[in-house]
């Protein structure tokens, strides 16, 4: 069920700015990581961790931090977004795009995610959330 958000015309709803996405992989410091909205469609001009601390002021629980660059890539979790965008909320931060092998997930998680998300991981490889559940366990402590 979704309701209509009642703030200004000119920002986007809760659930639309949940969805924190990167344009160019570089350091956060001088990056040029804008967030996206609309499936990927509308560029806010706005900086991830800016659009995450304002989540957070507006009250969100958490944050699904996804990465259009690589989604379904299968190259890893962007761990410079998401470590910065982690350390700057105090809501839990969900990694997702990128995951093509087990050990993405560890390198999520100890990039400052508090949870981690694969799709194609699962759907294209062998692998299974049981291996992940034991690998994350095993390398993340």
């Amino acid at each position: 069920r979704h309701t209509k958000y009642q703030g200004p015309t000119n920002e986007p709803s809760p659930q639309e700015m949940s969805r924190v996405e990167k344009l160019v992989p570089m350091n956060y410091q001088d990056s040029d990581y804008k967030v996206f909205t609309n499936r990927g469609t509308k560029d806010t001009g706005k900086h991830p961790v800016d659009w995450a601390r304002e989540l957070v002021r507006l009250g969100v629980g958490e944050i699904l931090l996804t990465s259009i660059d690589r989604e379904g890539m299968m190259v890893g979790y962007d761990t410079a977004l998401v470590g910065a965008v982690s350390s700057s909320v105090s809501v839990p931060v969900i990694a997702n795009g990128g995951v093509g092998k087990l050990e993405h997930l560890v390198e999520g998680i100890k990039a400052g995610a508090n949870a981690i998300a694969a799709t194609s991981l699962f759907y294209f490889t062998d692998q299974s959330p049981i291996k992940a559940k034991s690998r994350n366990e095993d390398r993340s402590s």
